[in-house]
């Protein structure tokens, strides 16, 4: 049964434009779209990939999480811009008591009566500690939906203890968690998470330009059990906007015109077909129409092929400073 569903009120609390009222989030809403910018084709939407085994077609410029706290408003502009671009996977990352991430596209979903268009991935743990039955069902409320099509569970965990695997297959078994995904930073301990057996349908893990350790082991036993493989960090954890001198230096040489440094990483990784889906965080519409570019246009140029070599080192630096764990994925 799906969850009552969002008042004006509670939609509104919260949010920075609460003390202005309910029109002013939908005077608003056709503001920030405007402001994105028109889109080049109106009909053009991203290109869908098989997420292995659970034979769902998702968008393969997904929508992550991590959202640093932007207001609601534009939380349901980018969210309502990624949909009519043809994203449909959203993974609600929850790291905090607030379980403001998981409110957001809950929320959001709702409010757009769009729910039946989304495929949500959702993180069945908070603050090292896995939800039991009713935390999961607590997050489900907040999600406004009765299931998430994919639960996933972090390797670190799962060296410690079977009790997670044993909570999402009963989750699984009462239709509440779809299939199960595990995820993880440490390459290593991913790896002996799969060796476990065979009860997980996707993976998720770090990959991009310059990290691609990944290779190795990853993507053959995904190919082997036919799992799905989604992949964070597209820009480095944000390294590559960090690396802002660097990059601005680099995109102001002649060769470099018009590259979209975003838009170039989005297009190498959509360059593996084993990768079902990468998921930038995206907290704008603008920003939704950029990465979604990447999709539209396909193929690398040879001009960002020579722009990603050259921003490797910068990119490389910021990353292994900010993550050190991102160096066990450099090759």
């Amino acid at each position: 049964m799906k969850p009552q569903s969002t008042t004006r009120r509670q939609f509104l609390r919260g949010a920075t434009s609460a003390a202005l009222g309910f029109p002013f989030v939908l005077r608003t809403l056709p503001a920030l779209a405007q402001a994105a910018g028109p889109r080049a084709n109106p009909n053009a939407t991203v290109k869908r990939r098989r997420l292995g085994r659970t034979g769902l077609m998702v968008s393969e410029v997904s929508f992550g999480g991590h959202y640093k706290n932007p207001d609601r408003t534009h939380r349901i502009a980018s969210i309502e811009r990624a949909l009519d671009l043809g994203i449909n996977f959203f993974d609600a990352f929850e790291a905090a008591p607030s379980y403001r991430e998981i409110s957001m596209v809950g929320d959001a979903l709702d409010f757009l009566g769009r729910r039946d268009e989304a495929i949500i991935a959702a993180h069945l743990w908070t603050f090292g500690r896995f939800y039991d039955m009713d935390g999961i069902d607590r997050m489900l409320r907040l999600l406004k939906t009765d299931h998430i099509d994919v639960g996933w569970l972090t390797a670190l965990h799962l060296t410690l203890t079977d009790a997670p695997v044993e909570t999402a297959i009963k989750a699984k078994e009462q239709g509440k968690v779809r299939f199960i995904g595990v995820t993880g930073h440490e390459k290593t301990q991913v790896i002996e998470t799969l060796k476990r057996g065979d009860v997980f349908d996707v993976m998720l893990f770090p990959y991009s330009y310059g990290m691609e350790k990944g290779k190795e082991y990853h993507f053959p036993m995904a190919k082997k059990r036919d799992m799905g493989i989604v992949t964070i960090k597209p820009f480095a954890g944000g390294s590559l906007f960090r690396a802002k001198r660097q990059i601005e230096e680099l995109s102001a040489q002649k060769e470099y015109a018009g590259i979209s440094p975003a838009r170039a990483y989005l297009k190498y990784i959509l360059s593996n077909p084993d990768i079902s889906a990468t998921i930038p965080g995206m907290t704008t519409a603008a920003q939704v129409d950029e990465n979604v570019g990447a999709s539209l246009e396909g193929k690398l140029a040879v001009g960002e092929e020579r722009f990603l070599k050259d921003s490797l080192a910068a990119v490389r630096r910021e990353a292994t400073s900010q993550y050190p764990f991102m160096a066990q994925w450099l090759t």
